[in-house]
């Protein structure tokens, strides 16, 4: 809950303008970054925070009784000094997008969480697109498996979801533009009067994380 868009949907949560705040958790890799991001205390079990990494063993009391589960974590490539790209060690599309993912829907189940919210990503359907070969990473790829896996899932028990795919997010100020809906990779070229194939290429982080927190229907 510590990254850019998980950050701003804890936040969301927690004090939702004209309505009581949510009961809202938090599972980060570390407290101290936590305090930084999230304004905790202690940033401990008892204010909602829990520690623990999704490619690994997963602290279940984070689970347990909660009613929906937001995923926002994703992997993130680092430059090379000689201008290449690399992911880190454990931190690979396949550790985080899809082994993490898994581990947070295995958890979810076991606490019997009734929805899960996956933010992936636009462009999944796109084989050997530049994000998919950024690093060797095929991100995209890895973040199709998982939801595949997670729709899976669904179909085998009572579990209720949504799969977000945002195209590329932007830092900008949230409620600002207008939202395109899409399907099947979609960009929207002839929906935002935009020339080329290109469309509607960008959404504000706020929006996407304000969507992520929105209750079923709305």
């Amino acid at each position: 809950a510590t990254g850019r868009t998980g950050s701003l949907a804890y936040a969301a949560l927690a004090a939702r303008a004209g309505a009581a705040p949510l009961s809202t958790r938090a599972l980060v890799r570390n407290a101290t970054k936590a305090r930084e991001v999230l304004g905790c205390g202690a940033c401990t079990a008892a204010e909602g925070v829990f520690v623990g990494d999704v490619t690994g063993e997963l602290p279940q009391e984070a689970f347990d009784g909660v009613d929906a589960l937001i995923v926002a974590t994703s992997s993130a490539p680092r430059q090379l000094p000689n201008g290449t790209w690399s992911y880190p060690k454990g931190g690979s599309p396949e550790d985080v997008d899809f082994r993490g993912t898994l581990n947070q829907v295995a958890a979810a189940a076991r606490s019997q969480v009734d929805r899960i919210v996956l933010i992936s990503s636009m462009g999944t359907t796109q084989p050997d697109s530049f994000l998919d070969l950024l690093g060797g990473g095929h991100v995209l790829m890895y973040k199709l498996a998982a939801e595949a896996h997670l729709m899976a899932a669904a179909a085998a028990s009572s579990l209720s979801y949504t799969i977000i795919k945002p195209s590329g997010l932007t830092d900008g100020a949230p409620g600002t533009s207008e939202l395109v809906v899409g399907h099947e990779d979609d960009f929207g070229a002839h929906k935002c009067g935009e020339p080329g194939p290109q469309g509607c290429i960008s959404v504000a982080r706020g929006d996407v994380a304000a969507m992520a927190g929105a209750p079923p229907g709305d």
